[in-house]
């Protein structure tokens, strides 16, 4: 007899899994690989998972997971966005820039265009315009979920990279000579 999965898992499941990870990440964990094995097709989870590999920094593996939700579910596009930043984080940048680029034509009320355009001018090193645009793309996303933590992090990270500008004599939050490298490999 061959078993059937179900494409969706539902939703008392996957809240419980993500509930477990708040209490005990590997535990929680190992409730989402479970929910895998038997709903291989619900994008949410392998998202789920690439996000606690990312926690790990398992870079490439979260990058894997996020590849394959945004395979099953394209437009999910906070899958997208994730991919992209983590492809930065990684210092693969024309990945990114494929991932973030469906972002950068969603509407201007959707903090994730802000999230996307500031990450874009990121890599292009325009810095001052990146930290404009990650600050208002949280200012939007705020009433709906509150800081995000990483892009917290990631603003300390281009502070730090403007500092170094200025103490390399570039001019701060301009474009540059390292613009083909923008991350300077900063975790």
């Amino acid at each position: 007899m061959k078993l059937r999965f179900r494409t969706i898992c539902p939703a008392h499941r996957l809240d419980a899994a993500l509930d477990a990870v708040g209490a005990d990440r590997a535990k929680g964990a190992a409730q989402i690989q479970e929910l895998l094995a038997f709903y291989p097709e619900d994008p949410r989870l392998h998202y789920a998972a690439g996000a606690l590999l990312a926690a790990e920094r398992k870079y490439e593996a979260a990058m894997a997971a996020m590849t394959r939700s945004l395979e099953i579910a394209p437009h999910f596009s906070q899958a997208r966005f994730q991919l992209g930043l983590l492809a930065i984080r990684a210092g693969d940048c024309a990945r990114a820039r494929s991932a973030l680029a469906p972002l950068l034509d969603l509407s201007l009320d959707e903090p994730l265009r802000h999230l996307a355009e500031g990450l874009d001018h990121l890599l292009a090193h325009r810095l001052d315009e990146a930290v404009e645009c990650l600050r208002f793309g949280m200012i939007v996303n705020w009433s709906k979920r509150g800081p995000d933590r990483e892009i917290l992090s990631l603003l300390e990270d281009i502070d730090l990279m403007r500092r170094s500008d200025r103490e390399d004599g570039e001019p701060a939050g301009r474009a540059s000579k390292t613009a083909s490298s923008p991350r300077r490999n900063v975790h």
